[in-house]
């Protein structure tokens, strides 16, 4: 509910752009898939974009 001022709260300090996490949260690919083989990371893509990568 984007009327709810708790939930805008949370989307905001989840997805505003700090110096610790310059991407907003949001990471390409290629980036993902090495930060989740580092482990302690999930990441979630479009398989077909994917799938070239893990492979």
């Amino acid at each position: 509910d984007a009327n709810n001022p708790l939930i805008r709260e949370l989307a905001v300090k989840k997805l505003r752009a700090t110096k610790e996490t310059p991407t907003n949260g949001f990471y390409k690919a290629p980036e993902g898939y090495r930060r989740m083989k580092k482990g302690g990371f999930a990441f979630d893509a479009d398989v077909a974009r994917s799938y070239r990568i893990i492979t």
